[in-house]
């Protein structure tokens, strides 16, 4: 229950700081490049990262590493296919507002991070530091 639980909060909090570094990438460069993308997708796995490490603190949350690193991937992964769900279901993306053209972005950074996550999980597994 407890890896549901921050799978779940782990999805929310990933794309509040993609909101977040959206507006930070965007102000350096063009969002449509790939470092633009290559970068925010960094950017946020690092932050979602610190932000696990802080949740490892509460009682409630506490996983082992392997889980926690695993929770993080898989979150990554829901909101990758949520986003290119309502990507792909949906015809017009100003339902969703002003940010809503930026799904497809976000899919792809999603996907970007969920690269990145798999062999940096596998480094954090084998080291012997506390997540």
């Amino acid at each position: 229950m407890r890896f549901i639980a921050r799978t779940i909060i782990n999805a929310i909090i990933c794309y509040l700081i993609l909101f977040i570094c959206l507006f930070i990438v965007m102000a350096q460069m063009l969002m449509s490049n790939v470092i633009g993308h290559l970068l925010q997708s960094v950017i946020t796995l690092i932050l979602l990262y610190i932000v696990n490490k802080g949740l490892n603190k509460a009682e409630n949350l506490n996983l082992s590493v392997g889980r926690s690193l695993w929770s993080i991937t898989s979150g990554i992964l829901i909101l990758g296919i949520y986003l290119l769900g309502r990507e792909l279901l949906v015809e017009h993306a100003s339902e969703y507002g002003i940010l809503g053209g930026f799904s497809l972005s976000f899919a792809i950074n999603c996907l970007i991070m969920l690269i990145l996550s798999i062999p940096l999980n596998m480094i954090f597994e084998r080291s012997n530091e506390e997540f």
